[in-house]
């Protein structure tokens, strides 16, 4: 992008809003009237530094960018403080042969929601992919022709139990945890009941490895009787000296984004069912991340997305001892030997019936309990045609050498 060539808006909270200007020099000052708003919520004067444009300076930063504030900024769109525009002058020939100058925009909302009151707006005309939810309905309400497709996006909520820390180094206190989550109250209350029931593998029938209901409901944890669950994990927190007069307090960490911020309040509603005081503890995005890297939580609420719906990906990265993103520390090589074994088989439908032996053993285990697989909607108005989404995954949208825009 030219640094001349780039201007960009914020809205900050949805409340202040100013623009920044990038100029020749390749630095951008901000409106002061949102200056010390920005100031407060960044930590830093806001000053960005511009990308020369010269491919031969591809990958490199011109040395008066200061890389730590274009670190800031990068980071504040990615909490969703800050919505960003970025606009590009273009040339368009005509028909006649004329040229015609204009601009196009791109813009970035920081919340789906956002999303969706724009497109009802008419400012857009596709919001994110997989970003709505429970505006679905009043886009089609308000924009009848629009077009709003659910999908499963292989990405899932889990509880977080770090087994190393007292008390959830007892075995029956994790599993007690794991008993009291009402699965279909989570899917109902997030995603409108579009969400999906399944362990650790991403469930049928988008998942080409994942179980069927009947094989589901005999994970452990996952009868739907609700109630009996809960009643055997109140005596199992009981046997353990905790109860109504001596309930367990705890820190339930998580990223304080809506899809983790707000499932992490239902969870603490769950948890208080068992004797489990809950306090939500949000954290930024980068914190949040290196807490997990650190094990330095003792419970939360995080979510998984999987690049692909295979096995191997799935039971390596979130459950190998030695893997970095096994952010609960559990270990079974034992388990790990089926993982070997699964991987080198040929025959598909006896690899598929090890796989759901797995995900029994790892659910049993609570080695990261699975509250629900998450489906969300991607909205685009009659005008944009050609889109195709993907089923099995959140990163694979983005390729739209088939979408044009019939105006």
């Amino acid at each position: 992008i030219h640094r001349a060539d780039v201007g960009a808006r914020h809205d900050l909270d949805q409340r202040n809003t100013g623009t920044i200007e990038v100029d020749e020099t390749g630095f951008a000052s901000v409106d002061p009237a949102i200056a010390a708003d920005m100031c407060r919520l960044a930590g830093v004067l806001l000053e960005v530094g511009a990308f020369d444009p010269d491919p031969g300076a591809v990958g490199k930063v011109q040395p008066s960018v200061d890389v730590q504030r274009l670190v800031v900024l990068a980071d504040l769109i990615r909490l969703w403080h800050v919505r960003i525009e970025v606009v590009f002058p273009v040339e368009r020939a005509r028909f006649d042969g004329a040229v015609e100058s204009g601009t196009d925009a791109h813009r970035q909302f920081a919340l789906g929601n956002t999303g969706v009151l724009a497109a009802q707006a008419d400012q857009i005309v596709r919001t994110g992919q997989a970003d709505v939810v429970l505006l679905a309905r009043e886009m089609l309400r308000d924009a009848p022709n629009a077009t709003c497709e659910f999908a499963p996006m292989n990405v899932s909520h889990n509880l977080l139990i770090n087994r190393d820390k007292p008390p959830f180094d007892d075995e029956n206190v994790r599993r007690a945890m794991a008993l009291t989550m009402d699965r279909a109250a989570f899917a109902r209350i997030m995603f409108e009941g579009k969400a999906d029931i399944g362990g650790a593998i991403f469930p049928a029938p988008a998942g080409a490895w994942g179980m069927p209901p009947e094989e589901t409901a005999t994970l452990f944890g996952f009868d739907p009787d609700v109630a009996g669950r809960r009643a055997k994990a109140r005596a199992m927190m009981e046997a353990r000296g905790f109860g109504p007069d001596k309930r367990l307090p705890v820190k339930i960490s998580t990223r304080n984004i809506p899809v983790y911020r707000d499932a992490a309040v239902i969870m603490i509603d769950h948890l208080r069912e068992i004797y489990i005081d809950g306090e939500l503890e949000p954290m930024d995005t980068p914190v949040w991340f290196a807490k997990l890297t650190r094990k330095d939580y003792a419970v939360g609420l995080n979510l998984t997305g999987n690049s692909l719906d295979d096995p191997d990906q799935t039971f390596y990265e979130n459950f190998a001892c030695k893997s970095e993103r096994n952010y609960t520390n559990y270990c079974s090589p034992e388990i790990e030997k089926l993982f070997e074994q699964q991987s080198r088989m040929t025959d598909i439908e006896a690899r598929q019936k090890l796989v759901w032996e797995i995900d029994k053993k790892l659910q049993e285990d609570g080695a990261r309990p699975v509250i629900q697989h998450d489906q969300g909607a991607t909205c685009w108005r009659p005008e944009v045609k050609g889109v195709k989404l993907s089923v099995n995954t959140i990163y694979n949208h983005w390729r739209f050498e088939d979408v044009w825009i019939d105006r």
